[in-house]
C-alpha cells in the first residue's frame, strides 16, 4: 500500500521556496514515474510526488499522483490532492486546469458516497465559472444522482437545449455508477481525513 504524506502547509511552502529542477531533470522524473506505476506503483508515487514538490502547479502530474492513489483504495488522500489543486489553480484563475482537478473530485467523492460534498464542490465551481458547460453537467449530474438515492437536494437544472450533452451525460452517470461499485462496502462518508495531514504514499526516492 501506497503511504503518502501531504499537508496543505507543506505544498503551499514549496511554491514560496527556491525549490528547482530544471526541465530535463523533470522530464526524467516523469518517465520514471510513467515506467514504473503498472508495476512499481510506490515509486511512481514517489516520482510524481518528487515532481509536485518542484512544481506545484503540475495539474498533470497531480491528477496522475491522486488517480494512482484511488486505484490503491486511498480515495480520502486522493481527495486532499484534488483540494490542493483546486486552490493553486484559482489563484491562478486557470479555468481550463481548475475544471479537470474539479471533476476529478467530485467522482473521487461520489465513489465515496459523500453526494452533498460533491455538490458543494460542484456550486462552488458554478460560482468561479458559470459559463463552464462541464462544471454545470457536472452540477446537474450529481443533482440527478441525489435525488435517485433519495439524498434531499434541489431540483437538476434544466440542460440549455434538448439536445446538448446528453450522451456525455450518460457516459458519466455511467462512470459514477461503476466508482460506487468498486468502493468497499464497509466505507464510511466519515473517512475522508479531517486534519490537515492525511497518510497516503511516498518516500523521497
Amino acid at each position: 500500500m501506497i503511504i503518502l504524506s501531504l499537508t496543505l502547509l507543506s505544498l503551499s511552502a514549496c511554491a514560496s521556496t527556491n525549490l528547482r529542477a530544471s526541465n530535463k531533470e523533470i522530464d526524467a522524473f516523469q518517465a520514471q514515474a510513467t515506467d514504473l506505476k503498472d508495476t512499481h506503483p510506490q515509486e511512481a508515487a514517489n516520482w510524481l510526488q518528487k515532481i509536485i514538490r518542484y512544481r506545484p502547479k503540475d495539474t498533470p502530474s497531480r491528477i496522475e499522483l491522486a488517480k494512482l492513489l484511488e486505484q490503491q483504495d486511498q480515495k480520502p488522500a486522493a481527495a486532499k490532492l484534488y483540494k490542493q489543486g483546486l486552490e493553486i489553480e484559482l489563484e491562478q484563475n486557470n479555468e481550463q486546469a481548475y475544471t479537470e482537478l474539479a471533476e476529478g473530485l467530485i467522482l473521487n467523492l461520489i465513489a465515496q458516497s459523500k453526494y452533498e460534498e460533491a455538490l458543494r464542490q460542484a456550486q462552488q465551481g458554478k460560482e468561479h465559472y458559470p459559463d463552464n458547460k462541464n462544471i454545470e453537467r457536472n452540477l446537474r449530474i450529481i443533482l440527478a444522482l441525489m435525488q435517485s438515492y433519495g439524498h434531499s437536494a434541489p431540483q437538476p437544472m434544466r440542460r440549455p437545449s434538448a439536445n446538448t450533452s446528453t450522451e456525455q451525460d450518460k457516459r458519466t452517470v455511467n462512470q459514477t455508477s461503476k466508482a460506487e461499485v468498486l468502493s468497499s462496502p464497509e466505507e464510511s462518508p466519515s473517512a475522508s481525513a479531517s486534519s490537515s495531514e492525511i497518510e497516503s504514499p511516498v518516500t523521497e526516492p
